[in-house]
């Protein structure tokens, strides 16, 4: 009798273990594609981005005049990248916003901002955002780089964002707050609330949510 029940007890953790292993190879596959999307769609936007960045040095070496320029930068505009806007930064430079779209992951785009300062020839910020099946844009990242902040990129950037999801009849958009910010967490919380957004804190484990409730205009 007991043998009968040992054999029933390794019966039923044999089909267990491979019930365990038919779950842990599904997972692999599952996030092995995710994965491999996600590689993809990195190398497609940096490979746009760095030619993008180059048709924008070339013409800004070669047309000084912002309204030449910015001819210009329609004419190089197609095939997935666009012009968003035209602005000015807080110390009265021209910015020229891009949006580059991913053919891997419709719905996902990177803006990009160029400024037409004298020293700046190169990227200066990137918001990426990625498009949710209940409604919303989500921020995934906002970067700025040293001597280019407080220059009013972020406060153009979310403006785009919010044009953008209202175009596509987004109804929110949202976003996180990283640990990684966490030093400067008030003045993220200023820049955010300053442009219209609630912001919900988790500071025990570094954490912050932001939300933008769009209002149909």
């Amino acid at each position: 009798m007991t043998s009968i029940l040992n054999l029933e007890t390794l019966y039923y953790l044999l089909i267990i273990t491979l019930l365990v292993i038919l779950f842990l190879w599904l997972q692999v596959r599952k996030y092995k594609k995710l994965y491999k999307k996600e590689y993809d769609r990195f190398i497609e936007i940096n490979d746009k981005r760095h030619k993008l960045k180059g048709e924008y040095e070339a013409l800004l070496s070669k047309f000084k005049d912002h309204d030449k320029l910015l001819s210009k930068m329609y004419e190089v505009c197609k095939d997935g990248k666009r012009i968003e806007v035209l602005d000015k930064d807080n110390e009265g430079h021209y910015c020229f916003v891009y949006r580059i779209l991913s053919d891997y992951e419709p719905g996902f785009f990177i803006l990009n901002l160029f400024s037409t300062k004298a020293s700046d020839s190169s990227m200066n910020m990137s918001v990426s955002t990625v498009f949710r099946e209940d409604g919303r844009y989500d921020i995934e990242d906002i970067k700025i780089w040293g001597p280019d902040i407080n220059r009013g990129f972020g406060t153009i950037f979310l403006k785009q964002v919010e044009k953008i999801s209202r175009e596509n009849k987004m109804t929110l958009i949202t976003g996180t707050l990283e640990p990684v910010d966490f030093p400067h967490r008030d003045r993220q919380i200023r820049f955010y609330e300053k442009n219209g957004f609630q912001v919900e804190l988790f500071n025990a484990i570094k954490r912050g949510r932001i939300n933008k409730q769009l209002i149909k205009s």
